[in-house]
């Protein structure tokens, strides 16, 4: 049987590209020091924005101004110690709604040194609805069971109380 598995070297840069533009996560790569270099097509989709308007640190512009300080003190710390990063925070995107991404970063590392990032933003929109549904669940649980064994300590109150000390002996 032929072996038709290519070595990462055979990986061609179209074939690359292709890969990365048809995954639905927002895709991006930049060099050791942090400066955004590259960004698949659905990026660009997702925020309208433009190659020129992203370079370098040109994507703190569709961060949420919120939590672009949190994000940013994160990242720089990450670029400072060659760590994972990972962080969840909203982008805007082209309709100007702040959606939630989780984003993953990894260091990629030739000889033990950083020679580049490798991004992605991967929308949970649905996934934070999901969590906020359960959380409303488990709060209106909470307070029935409160409820609930309000109801049982007061009828059981009353009830001792309305008993004859004897018959208890």
């Amino acid at each position: 049987m032929e072996d038709r598995a290519l070595s990462d070297d055979q990986v061609s840069h179209a074939q690359f590209k292709a890969l990365a533009n048809s995954i639905p996560n927002l895709a991006w790569m930049a060099h050791p020091d942090g400066w955004f270099f590259w960004y698949n097509r659905r990026w660009y989709e997702y925020t309208g924005s433009t190659p020129e308007e992203m370079a370098g640190w040109g994507w703190q512009s569709v961060h949420h101004p919120d939590v672009l300080p949190r994000m940013l003190e994160r990242w720089t710390d990450a670029l400072a110690r060659g760590e994972h990063f990972e962080m969840t925070f909203p982008l805007r995107g082209a309709d100007g709604v702040f959606r939630p991404f989780l984003t993953r970063v990894e260091p990629l590392k030739e000889n033990g040194r950083i020679v580049g990032w490798y991004g992605t933003n991967t929308e949970v929109t649905e996934q934070e609805r999901a969590r906020e549904r359960l959380q409303l669940l488990v709060n209106e649980l909470n307070h029935r069971v409160k409820n609930t064994l309000a109801t049982i300590q007061s009828l059981a109150s009353h009830t001792f109380r309305r008993m004859d000390p004897a018959a208890l002996e």
